[in-house]
């Protein structure tokens, strides 16, 4: 992290995320959601670690959705070769 980068507290991190403080708080006892850092007794998150953070769930986001599809057409095709083979018999 680059200590000139800003940091941001909790409140404009759950505003920017549309989430309350409290589900910022429950990710880190779970260990997820952006990287975060104590300094002093205050919670601060770095922009670069949470644009980060945002990046990488539109790309599992992504990911899922292009798995779901394939798997929809690869279902399709299926169906699609099982009516086929049951017009032949």
């Amino acid at each position: 992290m680059d200590y000139l980068e800003r940091l941001l507290d909790p409140g404009k991190v759950a505003r920017l995320l549309g989430v309350e403080v409290q589900t910022l708080g429950a990710w880190r006892r779970k260990g997820y959601g952006p990287r975060w850092y104590v300094i002093g007794r205050k919670i601060k998150y770095s922009e670069a670690d949470l644009r980060g953070w945002i990046n990488a769930q539109i790309h599992a986001l992504d990911t899922q959705v292009i798995r779901a599809n394939v798997e929809r057409d690869d279902g399709e095709a299926l169906g699609a070769k099982a009516q086929s083979e049951k017009g032949t018999e």
